[in-house]
């Protein structure tokens, strides 16, 4: 009989119990960190691709801390729809971002023509990153050990095929054999104009010399297998299925601060630390709190 009296009573306690924790809950995970909300991935338009912006990349938006992206990783589109990185120039266009992979599918501007272009430089990344990063290196007035001047590598799926065009005349049968090359039909018109291609490495021979180039243009390894079992016949469209660069910033840190509820970022005052924005404040390479934890469970 008394415990049944005493029931409503242990109800009661069990509920306003409740009620606290969910209350204390929803209060906490309002209370975000300015840093973790303002680095929320951020939905980015351009042409008819849309993109999810986060570390390292950044864009021009009066609402983005600089903290939420990486020295040189700034996004911009052009009128016409094409997505570049500035520490790629304007010459190679952003056609995917796979954040799992850390990789950008890119391919050269001056090669998406169509048809048979004739490439007039090298297509490979690193002059131009360089080059900029520098600029970079000048501008924040950060020391080059805490920047990284290559922010980014080829892929293991990526490997140069090396041009050799506008030959004065027809090279012969043994240097063809000697050196791997293969006639590019489509840049060979006969009329003093040949042009050759190899998969192996730059060649520098006086044999060559009646050649430009040598030209390097990176392309993915199933295009560049392809283009050699083609005889040069798909020349055009290797070229435009252009080429995977990987980003390197963050990766022994960033994919850890994520699966931990955080957020990637960038501490200007200490470049090299591994910055994890959190619900609860900057954390080092990821969120241990007991309120990050709180929310991924719920």
């Amino acid at each position: 009989m008394l415990s049944l009296l005493l029931q409503p009573s242990s109800d009661l306690s069990l509920s306003l119990f409740l009620f606290f924790i969910f209350s204390s809950i929803t209060t906490c995970l309002s209370e975000d960190d300015e840093a973790f909300t303002k680095c929320a991935p951020l939905p980015f338009r351009c042409g008819n691709n849309s993109y999810d912006i986060r570390y390292p990349f950044g864009v021009d938006n009066p609402n983005r801390p600089s903290y939420c992206s990486y020295p040189g990783y700034n996004l911009t589109c052009t009128d016409d729809g094409n997505l570049f990185a500035n520490a790629l120039s304007d010459n190679f266009i952003i056609q995917d971002i796979n954040y799992s992979a850390n990789v950008l599918h890119v391919v050269d501007a001056d090669l998406t023509s169509g048809g048979c272009p004739l490439p007039s430089r090298n297509s490979t990344i690193g002059s131009f990153i360089f080059s900029y990063m520098n600029q970079v290196l000048k501008e924040t007035g950060a020391p080059s050990s805490t920047i990284d001047l290559f922010p980014f590598n080829y892929t293991n799926e990526v490997m140069n095929v090396t041009l050799y065009v506008s030959c004065t005349a027809p090279l012969t049968e043994m240097v063809i054999s000697s050196y791997y090359l293969h006639q590019l039909p489509c840049l060979t018109n006969g009329a003093g104009n040949y042009a050759y291609f190899t998969l192996q490495q730059l060649i520098v021979s006086e044999r060559l010399a009646i050649c430009s180039g040598p030209v390097i243009i990176p392309l993915l390894k199933s295009a560049a297998d392809k283009l050699w079992q083609d005889g040069g016949a798909n020349f055009g469209d290797a070229l435009e299925r252009g080429f995977d660069v990987q980003w390197m910033v963050g990766t022994e840190w960033c994919a850890e601060c994520e699966s931990s509820g955080g957020r990637c970022g960038y501490n200007e005052s200490n470049p090299i630390e591994a910055t994890c924005f959190c619900r609860d404040g900057k954390q080092i390479a990821r969120c241990s709190s007991s309120k990050s934890l709180l929310f991924s469970i719920l």
